[in-house]
């Protein structure tokens, strides 16, 4: 997470990720689920169930890290400014990755580009609970790090090598938001030129 992009893992940009991409793979696991729970949560404002199945970080200065992101994640997904949807997901053992999708209207001169970005959710099943791990404790944290073994590393592969490769193939949008942006660009620029061209006068 950074926490869910700072939470966000941010990998490449497409007009919406979830209704730009046709692709959509296996939603239905445990661990895809249970992202889905803390979608549902975090518009709903209940950060108090969500924190349930949220890993806490062992060190104090990256709990108050992971609970203002987690706040401040939950209140732009509360508010609409963030829709995220769950795309996919891989289970090794008792590691997970879930694939997400997050959309994002930027307004600019009056005009909307849908932007978007992949993000990944990690999750540790700890007896019969699927944990979500924050992304400020993947790495470097007593508890998360104990963990660790060969299936952390197959998911992981998962994510860095196979699933993005499968998402970009099912991007058809991608160029028209490219083409939005550069429209924009040249419209700004035009608009620039002629404010410098008027005080010439």
């Amino acid at each position: 997470m950074k926490f869910l992009a700072t939470i966000v893992c941010s990998l490449f940009i497409f007009a919406g990720a979830a209704n730009a991409t046709s692709y959509i793979g296996d939603i239905t696991s445990g661990p895809a689920k249970q992202v889905q729970q803390m979608i549902d949560d975090f518009k709903t404002g209940d950060i108090e169930k969500a924190q349930k199945y949220i890993v806490e970080p062992s060190d104090e200065k990256k709990k108050k890290i992971v609970y203002k992101m987690r706040d401040q994640v939950s209140n732009k997904i509360a508010s609409g400014d963030f829709q995220y949807s769950v795309i996919d997901s891989k289970v090794s053992g008792n590691w997970a990755v879930v694939a997400v999708g997050v959309d994002h209207n930027l307004k600019s001169e009056g005009e909307v580009v849908k932007s978007g970005w992949l993000r990944n959710e990690i999750l540790y099943k700890n007896g019969d609970q699927w944990m979500v791990i924050p992304q400020a404790i993947r790495y470097r944290d007593p508890k998360v790090d104990g963990w660790k073994n060969a299936d952390f590393e197959k998911v992981m592969d998962w994510w860095k090598f196979e699933i993005r490769k499968t998402i970009s193939q099912y991007n058809p949008q991608k160029e028209k938001a490219m083409a939005q942006l550069k429209k924009q660009q040249e419209k700004q620029k035009a608009k620039e030129k002629a404010e410098k061209e008027k005080a010439k006068k």
